[in-house]
């Protein structure tokens, strides 16, 4: 069986930088794989291609068996890429409740024009209300999303983008800048919804990356440096030279 989504000696250069240099990357449905690795690894840039938002010099990207390295974000968005930044992206001054409801009727065909009318749309109503509870945001509906925390905004756009019915969804470090009880409970939301699409994850805190990660993938100045269980990584000598060790003298030296 082919993976959901392939890619193929994926090359990616900026001027006499290479930034992904023939990676070859695989996620499956309902899988959580991980990219980890130093600053600089390459691994945003991995997912901008991804996504279609950075064209690759060189490989080939393949989502559902069919070849998408041509295909603009829209396309692969429509197709059920979905793609989540370090920074979340709400609508500050409408509601929770109709921040979901605006994902909805977007993932139905409506767009901006029909928002006044779409308001009182029954159907997507409920559907928001229900991904709202998916997320534990289902008390917060009538507050304005600007005036979440962090973590809550997070949690929000985790709903916007489950209301599109994406099949894959890329996360781009879900838990900066949060705290240790927000970092709580974006892992139990994300443990929640495993299993329902393939979920690419670039994260920092390898505590989160070990609670979720079915793989990981480590990335070493846009090289895969290693691929495997988690287990499998933490025992991986030269992983441990290269990122864990160094990352846990740093946790010591700020203990």
């Amino acid at each position: 069986m082919s993976p959901l989504l392939e890619t193929h000696q994926l090359v990616k250069r900026f001027g006499a930088m290479t930034a992904t240099a023939s990676v070859d990357l695989t996620l499956e449905w309902g899988e959580i794989h991980a990219i980890i690795g130093p600053n600089g690894a390459g691994k945003t840039t991995l997912m901008g291609q991804i996504a279609g938002e950075l064209k690759p010099d060189e490989g080939t990207i393949f989502f559902e068996n069919q070849d998408i390295t041509s295909l603009q974000p829209h396309g692969r968005s429509r197709r059920g890429i979905a793609r989540m930044f370090q920074v979340a992206h709400v609508f500050p001054a409408s509601t929770v409740l109709e921040n979901v409801m605006l994902a909805h009727l977007s993932q139905r065909g409506h767009g901006f024009r029909f928002w006044k009318n779409a308001r009182s749309d029954r159907e997507s109503r409920l559907a928001a209300m229900n991904f709202l509870e998916q997320v534990g945001l289902e008390n917060r509906g009538e507050a304005l999303a600007g005036t979440l925390s962090h973590g809550e905004q997070r949690q929000l756009e985790v709903a916007m983008v489950l209301a599109g019915n994406p099949k894959v969804l890329l996360m781009d470090e879900p838990t900066a800048g949060m705290g240790p009880e927000e970092t709580a409970r974006m892992i139990v939301l994300l443990s929640r919804i495993k299993g329902r699409q393939g979920l690419l994850l670039v994260e920092h805190d390898m505590e989160t990356v070990y609670q979720l990660a079915d793989r990981v993938t480590v990335m070493v100045y846009g090289r895969i440096l290693a691929s495997g269980t988690v287990e499998e990584i933490r025992r991986d000598e030269s992983v441990r030279k290269a990122y864990l060790g160094d990352e846990k003298e740093e946790k010591e030296a700020n203990a």
